[in-house]
C-alpha cells in the first residue's frame, strides 16, 4: 500500500504526511516521499528498541496502517492500555513492517 513519509537521512518519520503539514515538523516539502508499507515476515517483539525497527498499527475499521512508528515501544506509547489490550479488543493489529521508498 502507497502511504507518504518523511526522510530525514537516517529513517522515516510523519507517516501520513501531507505536504501542507510538512512545515508544521520542521520538515521542507522536498523530504516528503512515497513509500510501501508491508508486513515483515518476522513478527518476534524486539530485544532492543533502541535500533530502527518499523511497528505499524492495522486498524481494522479503517483496512490499512494509520500509525507507523521507527520502534514498538513507540507505538505502544500511542494506547492507553497498551498494544495487547487495544489488540485483544478487536480494534487492530500492531505488525512489524517493512518501510521502502517507491
Amino acid at each position: 500500500m502507497k502511504y507518504t513519509a518523511v526522510h530525514n537521512g537516517k529513517y522515516f518519520d510523519h507517516f501520513g504526511i501531507h505536504k501542507k503539514t510538512a512545515s508544521l515538523y520542521g520538515n521542507k516539502v522536498e523530504e516528503i516521499v512515497d513509500v510501501s508499507i508491508e508486513i515483515a515476515d518476522n513478527q518476534e517483539l524486539p530485544v532492543n528498541d533502541l535500533d530502527v525497527d518499523y511497528w505499524g498499527w492495522w486498524d481494522e475499521d479503517e483496512q490499512k496502517f494509520t500509525l507507523v512508528y521507527a520502534a514498538r515501544f513507540l507505538l505502544n506509547m500511542c494506547f492507553p492500555a497498551g498494544i495487547k489490550v487495544t489488540e485483544e479488543s478487536g480494534k487492530g493489529k500492531a505488525y512489524r513492517v517493512n518501510v521502502k521508498k517507491l
